[in-house]
């Protein structure tokens, strides 16, 4: 059964594609048959039409075109049947190829007159009417003249198989032959109509396959082949005409030959220059992107046309390439914006079209917001270079920790990693190259070198130029140099930068130095035409407060930027205007920081006209420092030899030279190998002769204690003296004075300074002077300078021989008592001293056991402290116990026995025997005044609450 319908639709399939192949032929024979008659027409029609033009070149063009309206109304000429209606004069169509032929003459007659009345010149490519002749095509042409029928003329011209309709059609798949039955052997034969009318795209198929095709068809696409290059204007038909009488192989030549005196040739034939078909963008403005590529392309529809580009006359240096109708640029500068113009010739004329290329308008800004370096490249000639980055660099101690845009570890910044690569490598960051220009323009940029291994960073212009022979030559020009540690800042650069006659290129070069500790940072370039303006500016706050430990060395640096480099000038409020060691931006307060080194110090930055002040705001932290020398350096600490003495105090060890004088040796080992300073008696010193040495600043309006040793012993001592000097008004002031011989033992001197007798910045001199005899040796150690009145130091206490010169009260309830260990309840107290972490030291506690009982106080009362003056008490307490009580710090005036007001109350219990430190704030007092400090009993026994190491200061906590 199944073989019974395979035979079956075998049958009906071979029917199907005999008949397809008899109507094929058939079309075919047919399409032949009016291809030979419409040649025959055309043929006789250009043979009326070269009658007419020779008779134009004889009679002139007016004769000519009468002529042209006459032959127009000729019978013959339009090849129409009169049927008895000779005197009408009208055409008359004879099927469609006739109408086809009828409406080539009349566009033919048309042509004529257009292009010769108005004078203009109509390019016939001479050439191409060779190819015109192969075979029928020549015939086939005159379907070409539907053009002048409007825009489907190009239609027309690549349609004859349109005008033979659905058959016509049918005709165009022939070549194709299989392909064709293998459509329908996919159900899609059914739909064969289909295809049919959408054979316009079939015609590009049967082109490629030229002559081995249809001979007939494939002539008529090989018109088409003459018509591609008159595509465009073919819709006028014009271009058609013209093919016909290549034919003739001589016209051809005469073509050009006739266009040079006038608009038409010998053959009365009008001609026109070339016109450009493609140039891409075509005359318009053109935005493109800096380092991007740039292709121009400028083609033509003439043959034998030669094409030529004219570029902006700006660039110089860079590479590129101009090969006929292309121009291409690789990476696209700002100095090759402007015109680009292409230029086509022939023999008969020329045509030029132009774009204008323009760049963005800052090609050099950039902030790097972006993650990239904007339009900058890099040279990366070394082993470290421009890279980008947020936060702060790898390496500790150098580069920025945020950029300078956002001020944030968000923002980008570019730097170098100077943790790779060797002192002097180079990296270089690249501008883009900028036109020749008649006006100045300013750079400005942010950069940052901090650390201790920074080399350079340098700023160059390089403008470019060609030799005679077309080699590139760079000349540079060096803008901005800065060199060293600059400080942890962003600052900001900018130079002015003079007219350049030539292209040219910014360069930021760093260099690196001789370590890790040398990273260097750019942010935010700026560029534009016109000077710099003086632009001056803090760097961050305009008023800076910062705290330094003391006894380090202290210089500050003024963080103003901008240009004009400002000149600096430096102040410190309150010292009488002395002056400072300043060097550029910054200045040296001293090697040895000390609480006379705290205050406020101004800078002024000066740039043309315009003045910047930023100030800073000086505290000393002396946790852990005391301001003491006791001379076991080899050194005079802080202090310093007077300039305008006799002599000096001399470094010591063991015991001076002459014998029955001077000390055993130092104070502070007691005779080891410590060392102290003192005055020699012998000779060449003589009575009178002094030595002094002087304190660094100290400041104004803050009591002070001077504590040190002395040693005065032998038969001839002169005079020890201490006095301040006003660092404003230059008096002196004597505070401590001894004489005589005070024995072979070391002696302790206590000085205090009270406030009030120092208005402004002072120093301290202590001075001695030689005696009668060379037995006069005078010795000092242990020097101890404190920021309070001498009282409170003594205040300071850790309990571990005594109570120092705190005293228990005689109005309270019960006394403090004084212990080591822990107390003898349990749950409650301290475990030991807060001291020594081992416990082995002492403090003081309230036994909360009876006899006592709630509410009962404890006392404890400070020597007296001057009025006027405020001070800081730091305290350790211990309140643990369930049962906790409080501890209160209170005042009390001199000859007074009750406290009057409470500074502070602890009374929060702790659950674990823990130290905790407290500071109190003591403000001044109206009159001479005590602090007291006072435990009170809680609720039960488990009420043991203790303190240890108390320390007192003058000033605030």
């Amino acid at each position: 059964m199944k073989t019974s319908e395979s035979k079956r639709s075998v049958y009906i399939l071979a029917t199907f594609l005999a008949a397809v192949i008899i109507c094929f032929t058939t079309v075919t024979i047919l399409q032949l048959t009016w291809t030979t008659k419409l040649q025959e027409k055309f043929e006789e029609s250009q043979r009326l039409l070269v009658q007419l033009k020779s008779q134009c070149a004889r009679n002139g063009l007016e004769n000519a075109l009468n002529n042209v309206m006459t032959l127009s109304s000729r019978p013959e000429v339009v090849l129409a049947k009169t049927e008895g209606h000779a005197h009408a004069h009208k055409r008359v169509v004879s099927g469609s190829l006739q109408q086809m032929l009828t409406d080539m003459m009349i566009a033919q007659e048309q042509i004529l007159l257009s292009s010769c009345l108005n004078n203009s010149k109509l390019c016939v490519p001479g050439p191409k009417g060779n190819p015109g002749m192969k075979g029928d095509t020549g015939p086939q042409g005159v379907n070409g003249s539907q053009g002048p029928a409007g825009p489907p003329g190009d239609r027309g011209d690549t349609g004859l198989p349109g005008l033979n309709g659905t058959k016509g059609d049918t005709g165009t798949p022939g070549p194709k032959g299989d392909p064709g039955l293998q459509g329908f052997k996919g159900n899609m034969g059914l739909k064969g109509d289909m295809g049919l009318p959408g054979q316009n795209g079939t015609d590009g198929l049967p082109g490629p396959k030229g002559d081995p095709g249809m001979k007939g068809q494939k002539g008529d696409m090989g018109l088409q082949g003459p018509a591609g290059p008159v595509g465009p204007p073919g819709a006028k038909g014009e271009k058609g005409d013209p093919g016909l009488p290549g034919q003739k192989g001589d016209s051809g030549p005469q073509g050009p030959s006739g266009a040079t005196g006038s608009s038409l040739d010998s053959d009365c034939i009008c001609v026109k220059p070339p016109k450009i078909d493609v140039f891409e963008p075509a005359n318009r403005t053109a935005y493109y992107p800096i380092n991007k590529e740039l292709q121009l392309h400028c083609d033509t529809n003439s043959t034998g046309a030669t094409v030529k580009w004219k570029e902006p006359n700006t660039s110089a240096c860079l590479s590129g390439s101009n090969s006929g109708p292309y121009l291409m640029t690789k990476y696209l500068q700002p100095s090759q914006a402007g015109n680009y113009t292409c230029t086509v010739s022939n023999n008969f004329g020329s045509a030029t079209q132009t774009v204008t290329i323009v760049t963005p308008e800052h090609p050099l800004d950039c902030d790097f917001e972006n993650n990239d370096l904007c339009n900058w490249i890099v040279d990366r000639n070394t082993a470290g270079s421009w890279s980008l980055r947020m936060g702060p660099t790898p390496t500790a101690t150098t580069g920025p920790n945020a950029d300078h845009t956002l001020g944030t570890a968000l923002g980008h910044y570019s730097y170098i990693e100077t943790s790779v690569g060797t002192q002097g490598d180079q990296s270089q960051l690249i501008s883009p190259q900028l036109t020749a220009t008649n006006d100045s323009a300013c750079l400005t940029f942010w950069y940052h070198m901090h650390g201790l291994d920074i080399g350079s960073l340098k700023l160059e212009t390089v403008e470019y130029s060609t030799d005679a022979v077309g080699n590139c030559i760079e000349t540079k020009l060096q803008n901005v140099t800065i060199s060293g540690d600059q400080g942890a800042a962003w600052r900001q650069a900018q130079t002015t930068l003079p007219p350049m006659s030539k292209p040219h290129r910014l360069i930021l070069t760093s260099i690196q130095g001789n370590g890790n500790f040398g990273d260097v940072a750019i942010d935010d370039i700026e560029y534009y035409v016109g000077q710099c303006k003086a632009s001056l500016q803090p760097v961050g706050q305009s008023e800076v407060f910062l705290t330094y430990l003391a006894n380090q060395p202290l210089t500050l640096d003024c963080t103003i930027t901008g240009q004009p480099q400002p000149t600096y000038t430096w102040s410190k409020q309150g010292s009488c205007g002395r002056s400072l060691n300043v060097t550029g931006s910054k200045v040296h307060v001293t090697d040895y920081l000390t609480i006379g080194d705290a205050g406020t110090y101004v800078c002024n930055a000066s740039s043309g006209g315009n003045v910047v002040t930023q100030i800073y705001h000086v505290a000393v932290n002396r946790s852990g420092f005391e301001d003491k020398c006791n001379f076991d350096n080899n050194n005079l600490c802080s202090w310093r030899q007077d300039a305008s003495d006799v002599f000096d105090w001399i470094l010591q060890t063991g015991t001076t030279q002459s014998q029955d004088t001077g000390p055993p040796g130092d104070h502070t080992t007691h005779g080891g190998a410590g060392m102290y300073v003192y005055i020699e008696a012998s000779s060449p010193r003589v009575q009178g002769d002094n030595a002094a040495i002087v304190s660094h600043t100290l400041p104004s309006n803050l009591t002070t204690c001077l504590s040190f040793f002395y040693n005065m012993f032998g038969d001839g001592i002169g005079n020890l003296d201490v006095t301040i000097v006003d660092k404003c008004s230059g008096q002196t002031q004597r505070v401590f004075h001894e004489s005589g011989n005070k024995g072979e033992a070391w002696k302790e001197a206590t000085v205090s300074i009270p406030a009030s007798a120092v208005p402004n910045e002072y120093e301290i001199k202590i001075g001695a002077t030689v005696g009668s005899t060379f037995h006069g040796d005078i010795a000092l150690d242990d020097i101890l300078i404190q920021d309070t009145s001498c009282a409170v130091k003594k205040m300071d206490c850790d309990f571990t021989v005594d109570l120092c010169s705190w005293t228990q009260s005689k109005t309270d309830d019960f006394d403090w008592e004084r212990l080591r260990g822990t107390t003898s309840s349990s749950n409650t107290g301290p475990n030991g001293d807060h001291t020594d972490p081992a416990g082995n030291g002492f403090y003081l506690f309230t036994e909360g056991s009876s006899p006592q009982t709630q509410g009962q106080v404890a006392d404890l009362v400070s020597a007296v402290l001057p009025a006027g003056e405020e001070f800081c008490m730091h305290i350790a307490i211990n309140m643990y116990g369930a049962t906790m009580g409080r501890i209160e710090i209170l005042t009390m005036d001199d000859g007074s026995s009750t406290p009057k007001s409470t500074l502070a109350s602890f009374n929060t219990a702790s659950n674990t025997p823990v130290w905790t430190e407290k500071d109190v704030q003591i403000p001044a007092q109206g009159a001479n005044f005590h602090v007291v400090i006072r435990g009170v009993i809680g609720s039960g026994f488990a009420s043991d609450a203790a303190i240890d190491d108390i320390s007192m200061h003058s000033g605030k906590c």
